[in-house]
C-alpha cells in the first residue's frame, strides 16, 4: 500500500470542497490513501478518536502548530466522534463539515480554518497531529533538487560551446571537465 506524502495529501483535500457530512474519519485517511482502522476502541462506532487512538504514541505530538499536510485529531463533539482534518500550518487546518466563510459547523462543506475555530464551530478539543495516519507512517516530501550556482552553470554553458573535434585530446578533457561540473553539489 502506497500512502501519499504531507503535500500529496494536503493536494488531494484542497481538491475537494463538499464530504459526507460526519465522514471526517473517513475523509482525512482517505487524503493519504490509508485504510480504515475500523471500531479500534471497541466502543460501538469507528469514528475519528479511532484514527487518534490507532495513532503510536511515538508519532503523536501535541503542540498546537501542526506541519503542513499532517493530519490533526479533536476529541469530543456532539456525539463523543472526535474530529479528523488535516494541517495547512502555522495552526490552520482544511476540515469538513466547516464553512470557511462563516467560520461555523456547516455539513457537507470543507474550509480553511484556525485550530481554534475548528474547536468553537464543531465543539471539539485539539489534542494534536501525528507523524503517522490510522497507524501507518506518512512517508517524508522529497527534497527539493540543489540548484547549482550560477559559476557552475556558466563554466558548464562556456564548454558545452567550446570548440572541439571529436577524438582529440582538447575533446576528452572538455568531456571530462563537464563531467565534473554536473557532479557539483548545489548551494
Amino acid at each position: 500500500m502506497q500512502i501519499r506524502t504531507p503535500k500529496q495529501a494536503l493536494a488531494v483535500a484542497d481538491s475537494r470542497s463538499t464530504n459526507i457530512p460526519g465522514a471526517c474519519q473517513a475523509e482525512t485517511r482517505d487524503y493519504y490513501g490509508a485504510p480504515s482502522v475500523g471500531d479500534f476502541d471497541h466502543d460501538g462506532a469507528a469514528d475519528a478518536e479511532d484514527g487518534w487512538k490507532s495513532e503510536p504514541a511515538t508519532a503523536k505530538r501535541f503542540d498546537r502548530n501542526p506541519p503542513l499536510g499532517y493530519p490533526v485529531a479533536f476529541l469530543g463533539g456532539s456525539h463523543d466522534n472526535g474530529h479528523r482534518a488535516i494541517s495547512r500550518g502555522n495552526g490552520m487546518v482544511r476540515s469538513t463539515d466547516f464553512d470557511e466563510n462563516t467560520r461555523r459547523y456547516r455539513a457537507g462543506v470543507r474550509g480553511n480554518g484556525s485550530i481554534e475555530e475548528i474547536e468553537r464551530a464543531l465543539g471539539v478539543t485539539y489534542v494534536g497531529w501525528s507523524k503517522t495516519i490510522d497507524g501507518i507512517p506518512i512517508p517524508p516530501d522529497p527534497k527539493p533538487p540543489k540548484k547549482i550556482g550560477w559559476r557552475v552553470k556558466k563554466a558548464q554553458e562556456l564548454i558545452k560551446g567550446a570548440a572541439r573535434k571529436p577524438g582529440t585530446r582538447r575533446a576528452n578533457i572538455l568531456e571530462k571537465i563537464e563531467n565534473l561540473l554536473s557532479k557539483v553539489p548545489g548551494k
